[in-house]
């Protein structure tokens, strides 16, 4: 990732950005970033993945009742403090 796009990423989640979309082909790259800038900036708060197959993930524990896009974003909501997510694909969910 180029500086510009760690800086315009990082940013956005300073200032608590609800959404970032992040488009790539290198996804386990994006996803080693993002995870390594979260760790820097919101240490006490949740890191989650979603998927279609897995629904939410945290700490490789899997969510129950959350393979639905709109449930994994309900229960995120419901988290206190709010966490961060990455969503794979979330276009093919549509």
């Amino acid at each position: 990732m180029s500086k510009k796009s760690v800086n315009f990423i990082k940013n956005s989640v300073q200032v608590d950005q609800p959404i970032i979309q992040i488009i790539s082909y290198e996804e386990k790259r994006v996803e080693t970033h993002l995870k390594n800038l979260f760790q820097q900036l919101k240490r006490d708060q949740s890191f989650y993945f979603w998927d279609i197959n897995n629904g939410l993930v945290k700490d490789n524990q899997f969510i129950k009742d959350s393979r639905e896009p709109i449930n994994a974003m309900n229960h995120l909501m419901k988290e206190s403090p709010t966490g961060f997510c990455v969503f794979r694909d979330l276009n093919s969910a549509f």
